[in-house]
């Protein structure tokens, strides 16, 4: 069968900003896409389904918690349950955490990394046994704090750049 890319379509209409769009595909037609949505005084993780014919209407928020969340990945497994991954700025440093979304609604969150280095940046994936893998880059503690007034609180600062590992 031959395939085409269908009409242009807008999935939001707030005025504030949607960014960092990601996307995963089920195998069957149907796929889910998060995106970073600046609402108020935070930032919160969305997803929306298209069930391989149509977008759902609904769009769903992942995250709920009153602090910025960044980066989200998608993955879906066999049972159509989308895995959301994402970093938090809620505890004062980057942490990753895992919501899973079904049909009847937004799981329970899982903490994936908290610790007082920076973990962010998240991948996750969804395998044939139904394991879900979540990657995410570690840093060093204090990340981002290197200069002006914050320094003062928290030394020794670690440049944005620094020393990445990758953790699974």
């Amino acid at each position: 069968e031959r395939q085409h890319w269908g009409p242009l379509e807008r999935l939001t209409s707030d005025p504030l900003p949607d960014i960092n769009p990601r996307l995963a595909v089920d195998g069957s037609g149907a796929f889910a896409v998060v995106w970073q949505a600046f609402r108020g005084t935070a930032s919160q993780i969305h997803l929306k389904r298209f069930d391989g014919e149509k977008w759902l209407p609904e769009t769903v928020e992942v995250t709920r918690v009153a602090a910025n969340h960044w980066e989200p990945a998608v993955s879906l497994d066999s049972r159509g349950t989308a895995w959301v991954a994402y970093d938090s700025y809620r505890n004062g440093t980057y942490d990753v955490f895992l919501t899973p979304v079904r049909a009847d609604g937004v799981g329970a969150e899982s903490t994936v990394a908290a610790t007082p280095r920076m973990e962010a940046r998240p991948t996750v994936a969804a395998d044939s046994a139904g394991r879900i893998w979540v990657a995410w880059e570690e840093g060093q503690p204090n990340w981002g704090k290197d200069n002006g007034y914050v320094i003062r609180q928290r030394q020794p600062g670690v440049p944005l750049g620094g020393v990445r590992t990758v953790k699974i």
